[in-house]
């Protein structure tokens, strides 16, 4: 058949066809060679990813609650304050929210989920000294108040000069309930 189509030229036709013949032979075993290899390589991906997975899952959790125990102060949830709680809350959402479909986010929201994860973690040192502060100053003050009231209690509310004494004699009450006692009788 090849003669009628090519007369004189079939021989070298036919050489040409077997060769082409070899060549898509040999490039489709080296198709299912690499078809092979990428399936096994694709299969330890998957295994290390899922490893990898539960390792992160376990430190995460191991951490957090290490962090937890360390520092309640910082990281345990208040549960007698309400609002706290909830900020708290959704913080964590929004960071965990972040991170689990970080894969999946176009780069620029990608990168700017980032910025606020970045932003708030950077805030933190500053807010955690300023409430120190505070917790500070109003100790102090709070102390200089009880100070001042406990004096007042153990005073004489009737004398205009804050003396607690009323000027008078010795017989003269130096307090309030000395002074009810005195009229009662």
């Amino acid at each position: 058949m090849a003669t009628e189509m090519f007369g004189e030229m079939a021989p070298l036709v036919i050489r040409h066809v077997d060769a082409i013949e070899s060549i898509h032979e040999q490039s489709r075993s080296e198709v299912a060679s690499k078809r092979s290899e990428w399936e096994k390589d694709r299969d330890s991906r998957i295994a290390t990813m899922e490893a990898e997975s539960k390792t992160f899952g376990s430190v995460q959790e191991s951490v957090t609650n290490a962090l937890i125990e360390k520092y309640p102060q910082f990281f345990a949830v208040d549960e007698k304050d309400a609002a706290s709680a909830k900020a708290m809350k959704e913080g964590m959402e929004v960071v965990q929210g972040a991170v689990k479909s970080a894969k999946n986010l176009p780069v620029n929201e990608r990168a700017a989920k980032a910025a606020i994860i970045s932003m708030w973690a950077a805030a933190f040192p500053r807010l955690s000294q300023t409430v120190t502060s505070l917790r500070s100053e109003l100790d102090k003050v709070t102390k200089d108040y009880e100070t001042k009231l406990a004096k007042l209690r153990g005073g004489d509310p009737g004398n205009a000069d804050g003396g607690g004494s009323s000027g008078g004699g010795g017989d003269e009450p130096k307090n309030t309930a000395a002074m009810a006692a005195k009229y009662r009788g």
